[in-house]
């Protein structure tokens, strides 16, 4: 890892901990809080993945086929690079896991933060599916997408966290005078 790369790393990791700290004031449940900072962690994979890539499993050999559906099974291996470090499988298998957790404390009566996890999900399925030739060019898009996706749903928790509704028997009548 070069010197950037550990800095975004450390200051991920400080984001991460000052939200989950939020979220546990918040909800006080340490479970909740966790699951619900995956946003955060999804986020975060995508920036990384902006600023500093990720590999391509049908690049790690030669002869896949570029309009192949599921081309990259050429290049399966039991190999760090293949299972670890590509889109085709880690990126999907992450982020579909991390929103799929999410579900267990996302109803759907916040409609927007489910639709953003239904949507985070297909869009990192197309990961694994899509043929290399249409992947090199999706893969740019979906994680300038799903960063958006992961901003908002961070943002929607932040703005429900210190938009406080009041009940109307909260409310003190004040005289005028």
């Amino acid at each position: 890892m070069e010197g950037i790369e550990v800095f975004f790393s450390v200051l991920c990791v400080i984001l991460l901990g000052i939200y989950i700290y939020l979220l546990y004031r918040r909800y006080e449940n340490f479970w909740k809080s966790i699951v619900l900072s995956f946003a955060v962690v999804m986020l975060q994979s995508h920036l990384y993945h902006v600023f500093f890539g990720e590999q391509i499993a049908a690049e790690l050999c030669a002869g896949v086929n570029k309009d192949l559906v599921l081309g990259h099974w050429k290049c399966s291996a039991w190999s760090y690079d293949y299972l670890l470090d590509s889109y085709e499988i880690t990126v999907t298998i992450s982020i579909s896991t991390l929103a799929g957790l999410m579900f267990l404390y996302v109803q759907p009566k916040h409609i927007f933060q489910f639709v953003a996890l239904c949507l985070q999900i297909g869009l990192s399925l197309l990961l694994f599916f899509l043929p290399y030739g249409t992947l090199k060019d999706y893969a740019i898009a979906y994680n300038y997408v799903s960063s958006l996706l992961c901003l908002s749903l961070v943002v929607d928790e932040l703005y429900d966290m210190w938009n406080v509704k009041m009940t109307y028997s909260e409310v003190e009548v004040q005289e005028l005078v």
